[in-house]
């Protein structure tokens, strides 16, 4: 199932295989509301900054909610699950089968088309001053938002499942694809300046989980890892 925690931390998102958002408020424990969907599994879940609004990602059934009036503000369907709202939380960016659109949450208005992927987008991520837009699919690429137009691109040699800024957008990780009979899947962390790429920096991972240390560029690894990086 798909989780989100509020950036308050009073309410943990559920999402279950039938397409229904679960509401807890971390409190109490006890379940608050439930958001109803499509009958497909909710793969993503992503509040606004704010804790306002959650965006919910099914295959073929994208939705905004507005959790104070709980009710659907729009959504589109014939996309894919992956999604992320803007840091100001006035856009919402929506993976398609071949490209992305940045849509203003207030009214579902789609503002920008970016389409350059060959096949369907797996992950998309804010840099967290908004003005970059990271997308993973059978490349990786990096977007302005403000130009409208792709800035850099990465190639691999099978696709990208996931991409992830630090706090202070200085730097991103990217999941690269592990080749036949590599023990373990190999991570890049990338330094960027801007829009330019400045240097790359490889290791590997086993099974364990890592985020962005919060406020901060240090990545985290849990106890089946390295460390910190």
């Amino acid at each position: 199932c798909a989780l989100a925690l509020s950036p308050d931390g009073s309410t943990l998102a559920v999402g279950d295989d039938s397409g229904n958002v679960l509401l807890w408020s971390t409190r109490t424990g006890t379940m608050t509301e439930i958001l109803a969907g499509s009958s497909r599994r909710v793969w993503n879940l992503v509040f606004s900054p704010d804790g306002k609004k959650l965006a919910v990602g099914i295959i073929n059934d994208i939705a905004v909610w507005d959790l104070q009036r709980k009710r659907r503000i729009f959504s589109k369907t014939g996309l894919g699950a992956p999604l992320a709202i803007s840091p100001d939380g006035q856009t919402v960016a929506l993976g398609t089968e071949s490209g992305i659109l940045v849509c203003q949450i207030a009214t579902g208005q789609i503002v920008q088309t970016l389409t350059s992927h060959r096949e369907r987008v797996y992950w998309l991520a804010f840099c967290p001053d908004g003005r970059t837009l990271a997308s993973a699919a059978e490349d990786l690429k990096l977007w302005s938002l403000a130009a409208g137009r792709e800035v850099a691109s990465f190639r691999a040699m099978d696709f990208f499942k996931y991409v992830d800024f630090s706090p202070n957008g200085k730097y991103f990780y990217r999941m690269l694809p592990m080749p036949n009979g590599a023990p373990q899947p190999r991570y890049e962390v990338v330094l960027v300046d801007g829009d330019k790429v400045v240097r790359t920096f490889d290791f590997l991972r086993g099974d364990g989980h890592f985020q962005w240390a919060h406020s901060s560029d240090a990545l985290i690894f849990d106890r089946d890892t390295s460390g910190v990086l």
